[in-house]
């Protein structure tokens, strides 16, 4: 999947002006890291197939406020994504917004 998006990005690249958010993207992936760590160590002394849903609420949790520590999401991230979802959703934008700002 990596290098089959790499690929297209290339392609892209040559057909339009394309330019990355390197920067954003190493962000995201250090939060992605931490939350994959914490819940390894959770996981490691009280592995269990019913504390899923802990493991996802606690990886959820992990990576919202690694983002928002790195400051990883922006201003013009958020109102993209208000434009993109319109007013039927704008609740749970403002949630977002509350919570990676």
């Amino acid at each position: 999947m990596i290098v089959s998006s790499a690929l297209i990005v290339i392609v892209l690249m040559k057909s339009i002006r394309l330019s990355l958010d390197v920067k954003g993207i190493s962000k995201i992936l250090v939060a992605a890291g931490v939350m994959a760590a914490v819940i390894l160590v959770m996981q490691i002394p009280f592995y269990n197939k019913l504390l899923l849903p802990v493991y996802v609420l606690v990886g959820g949790g992990v990576y919202v406020l690694m983002l928002r520590l790195l400051r990883a999401v922006t201003e013009e991230d958020l109102t993209l994504i208000e434009n993109y979802l319109g007013g039927r959703l704008s609740l749970g934008t403002r949630i977002l917004r509350r919570a990676l700002l």
